[in-house]
């Protein structure tokens, strides 16, 4: 769903969708003879890694796979519609399913007004959906997994791996990536402890949208036990006024998150993660703590969370 900068990469497992009128898209309406079948492209899965260029193609091609039969493109299932099945019959003939990689119905580009992004595809796709399957009140439901920002499945993963990295800049004992990954409470102990018997006490969740960057950092229930706080920077999506969703501070920018988190562990301020707390401000920290990181990018990422602070606390920037 995304014209990638380099399809080179992608070229040994991928393929591109037939032409139209080479008898693979094109097909008769009721597909009951197995030659017919056999000339069609079959679609087991449909993943959505960023918001396309070209929404209507993609719009028609995702449709026509969820009224399909089985996936096959270009066939039709005779089974929507139909009253007397569960979700009036669509989605009852092995359509595939749907994975969505982002919510966010915006985000910031070098434009000065905030671009549509994934979620603002994934709701015209449903409101498509909808003007073509319901009837009368009765909606339809559209059959999916939404993965992303602010989604506990997405903040917990960020948190394993942060365990993991915390691991190796203290030489803690700990489990590997691919473990940390998919790991449980009991998987990721030996992690929390670190060294010297330090437990990660706090997280700190920087980013410019209260949408998916402080809503996930104040709704995580962590399960290791880790204190999550949220960190709202004027830099993007978020510029000024009330945003929708309350962060533990409001700063101008990334450097002065840092700052604002380095003093929070300092004074010790005690935050119930996943609560909303109150707004913030920005609160100097001493020069020589930031003297590396003055400048953003991944070159901040990797020294903001090289601070252990007797172990205790880590950054995570989006």
């Amino acid at each position: 769903m995304w014209p990638f900068a380099d399809p080179d990469r992608y070229r040994s497992y991928t393929r591109p969708l037939e032409e139209i009128g080479k008898g693979h898209l094109l097909s008769p309406r009721n597909l009951t003879e197995a030659q017919n079948r056999a000339e069609l492209i079959k679609i087991d899965g449909i993943l959505v890694f960023n918001d396309p260029r070209d929404w209507a193609l993609d719009i028609q091609i995702i449709l026509d796979l969820l009224l399909s039969e089985e996936g096959y493109l270009g066939s039709i299932s005779p089974k929507n519609g139909d009253d007397s099945l569960d979700n009036r019959g669509y989605h009852q003939h092995e359509q595939p399913k749907i994975w969505f990689s982002n919510p966010d119905l915006s985000w910031a580009a070098a434009y000065h007004i905030p671009r549509l992004g994934q979620g603002s595809f994934k709701r015209a796709l449903f409101g498509l959906w909808t003007s073509i399957s319901q009837k009368d009140a009765h909606k339809v439901k559209i059959l999916h997994k939404q993965y992303g920002k602010p989604s506990d499945r997405m903040f917990q993963y960020g948190e394993n791996m942060l365990l993991w990295y915390r691991a190796q800049l203290l030489h803690a004992p700990s489990i590997n990536p691919v473990e940390a990954k998919q790991s449980t409470h009991n998987k990721t102990a030996g992690l929390v402890e670190g060294v010297l018997g330090q437990p990660l006490k706090h997280i700190y969740m920087v980013g410019d949208n209260p949408e998916s960057d402080v809503l996930g950092a104040n709704s995580i229930r962590s399960k290791n036990g880790v204190g999550w706080h949220s960190v709202l920077v004027r830099t993007g999506v978020y510029e000024s006024g009330t945003p929708a969703h309350t962060p533990n501070a409001i700063v101008d920018n990334v450097w002065d998150a840092v700052q604002w988190s380095i003093e929070d562990v300092k004074t010790a301020t005690s935050r119930n993660a996943g609560s909303e707390g109150a707004l913030g401000e920005k609160i100097a920290a001493p020069e020589s703590r930031l003297s590396s990181i003055r400048h953003g990018g991944s070159e901040l990422a990797a020294h903001a969370l090289a601070f252990p602070a007797r172990g205790e606390w880590t950054i995570g920037i989006d």
